[in-house]
């Protein structure tokens, strides 16, 4: 296992690409709630908050 010595903080190349992927799953679960409820994210929020 290859471990760097050196801190890198920023726009890195481990960090986009795990930034990336949560945003994939956070916008694939957005479109299933929205499929399984057949109602907008915008209109359960507002029923929930509202």
């Amino acid at each position: 296992m290859y471990v760097d010595a050196n801190v890198s903080i920023g726009f890195t190349k481990y960090a986009e690409k795990v930034n990336g992927r949560f945003a994939m799953i956070g916008f694939v679960s957005l479109l299933s709630i929205e499929v399984l409820t057949r109602h907008s994210f915008i209109s359960l929020l507002k029923d929930i908050l509202g």
